[in-house]
């Protein structure tokens, strides 16, 4: 089979495209949006795109290319873990620029600061590695180093060790069974309520909370050409719909609301490494 990823070779996606899937051919696709688009035109058999991230949170067009599909599915996910090294095209010349991805740049700020580096944004940490300018330095993933004609100039530059990435597999509906359902699993469900006023999402969450379901996050999309709706992605743990859950999905709709479900993820994503507690400094003082 075909599986589309975000490319170019050398992303940290293109890792987990083959750690999900070791026997395919994998295919590698400029956005998200094109990677799902075949899936169900058939082009493709699946995709692997990043969902994610332990330190910055979810990745927004990966959600809206799955919300904007007919009938894709997460199937499958996997964890990766996120370190970044440092490569120039030609060492000799001093870095003035670093170049990567938004996220990498995000959780390499420390080491950008500390060089007095500018930056410039490149749609993905492999795709740095391929522009490089004069006195540009690229921060990518460590398998770039065997892939482009660039030289490593440092290693380990991530501001918080322990960092991953979760990575989910895409199919069409029908076309893979669905990771089961476990105590850590996370089952994903797109709603929109009936009608847009206060209260209303309160409502939908309602039969959650009854069921004793913990709701690891929620994730808020505008929906296009609407007076301020929204629709809403309920990340719902250790959710058994097919089984002692049999009733909530139900639940939900009569509560006042679509609802869509996007797939079921084997858990959420952490942390690789033990790192202390740390809230915005807004919070510090404690104030209730």
């Amino acid at each position: 089979m075909t599986v589309a990823y975000l490319g170019p070779e050398g992303t940290f996606t293109h890792a987990a495209a083959r750690r999900l899937c070791p026997e395919d051919e994998l295919a590698p696709v400029e956005s998200q949006a094109r990677a799902i688009a075949g899936v169900e035109d058939g082009r493709y058999d699946g995709a692997v795109l990043p969902i994610d991230n332990s330190v910055n949170g979810v990745v927004l067009p990966t959600w809206d290319a799955l919300l904007d599909s007919r009938d894709a599915v997460i199937v499958a996910d996997a964890t990766i873990p996120v370190t970044f090294d440092v490569y120039a095209a030609d060492p000799a010349v001093p870095p003035q620029v670093a170049v990567s991805h938004p996220h990498a740049l995000a959780q390499t700020s420390a080491w950008i600061s500390e060089h007095g580096l500018s930056t410039r944004v490149s749609s993905s940490t492999a795709a740095a590695c391929q522009d490089l300018g004069p006195g540009e330095v690229a921060i990518a993933a460590p398998i770039c180093g065997e892939l482009y004609p660039v030289t490593r100039m440092a290693s380990g530059v991530e501001d918080i060790a322990g960092a991953a990435t979760q990575f989910a597999l895409i199919r069409r509906d029908g076309g893979a069974p669905p990771t089961p359902p476990t105590e850590r699993s996370i089952s994903v469900l797109a709603v929109v309520p009936d009608v847009n006023r206060p209260g209303a999402l309160l409502e939908v969450l309602q039969p959650v909370a009854d069921a004793g379901l913990n709701l690891v996050n929620v994730l808020a999309r505008p929906i296009a050409h609407s007076e301020n709706e929204f629709l809403f992605i309920l990340f719902v743990q250790a959710l058994d719909e097919a089984g002692r859950h049999g009733r909530l999905l139900a639940d939900i709709r009569a509560a006042g609301a679509l609802l869509v479900p996007l797939g079921r993820l084997g858990g959420q994503v952490k942390h690789l490494a033990e790192v202390p507690r740390e809230i915005p400094r807004r919070f510090g003082h404690g104030d209730r």
